[in-house]
């Protein structure tokens, strides 16, 4: 009875050994693939990050362009209210 057993485990162990190379011969495929398509991501990835990313820079990208804008019209105001004054002083 006790041969029959460890013959079990070791059968066990064998069938536990061949899977575990197959999973990490998958991850060295999968991170290959992913080097090749230009994809330099770890394999624990998500796509969430990269939506974060794409979050943030977009609100970076309104911020620069709100900035801008404001700076715009900002300048835009100063220069006619320099021009009224310099119209008014003319008088």
């Amino acid at each position: 009875m006790a041969g029959t057993s460890a013959n079990i485990v070791d059968a066990n162990l064998g069938i536990l050994r061949g899977r575990v190379s197959e999973v990490k011969m998958k991850e060295k495929l999968e991170r290959w693939r992913r080097l090749k398509n230009g994809w330099n991501y770890e394999t624990g990835y998500d796509r969430k990050y990269r939506r974060d990313g794409v979050l943030s820079k977009s609100l970076e990208l309104m911020g620069f362009a709100s900035g801008a804008l404001g700076f715009v019209f900002l300048s835009g105001s100063l220069c006619i209210w320099l021009v009224s004054l310099l119209v008014h002083l003319s008088r």
